[in-house]
C-alpha cells in the first residue's frame, strides 16, 4: 500500500508544490523496510518534510497526506490527477491524486 504526499513551498514568492509516494506506515511505528534491500529502516513523510524546497531550498515545506475514499458516482479525471489538497472523494480512492506533482 502507497501513501502520497503533497507538499508545497512555504516561499510565498516560489510556491512551487510536488508530491512523493511512500510505503503505507508499517506497525514498526514511523519506519518501514527500504524496498530494495528489505533491510534497512528508513523513516516516513513525517521527516522528509525536513528537506527544503527543490526550487528554491526554502526550509520546511507543508505537508498534507492524501486521504482518498472511492465513489462511484464521482469519475476521476485531470482535477485529481492535478489537485494540491489533501482530500480525494472519486473513482480513484486517492490513488491518482495529485499525481501530476510526483516527483522521483
Amino acid at each position: 500500500m502507497v501513501q502520497r504526499a503533497i507538499f508545497r513551498c512555504r516561499n510565498r514568492e516560489c510556491g512551487h508544490r510536488w508530491a512523493r509516494d511512500y510505503p503505507h506506515r508499517s506497525p514498526h511505528g514511523h519506519y518501514y523496510r527500504d524496498p530494495c534491500d528489505g533491510e534497512t529502516w528508513v523513516q516516513t513523510p513525517g521527516n522528509d518534510a525536513s528537506k527544503p524546497c527543490p526550487r528554491c531550498a526554502s526550509p520546511l515545506p507543508r505537508r498534507s497526506i492524501v486521504k482518498g475514499r472511492y465513489s462511484a458516482h464521482r469519475r476521476c479525471d485531470a482535477r485529481c490527477e492535478n489537485a494540491v489538497g489533501p482530500s480525494c472523494e472519486c473513482q480513484c480512492g486517492g490513488a491518482n491524486h495529485g499525481r501530476g506533482y510526483l516527483i522521483s
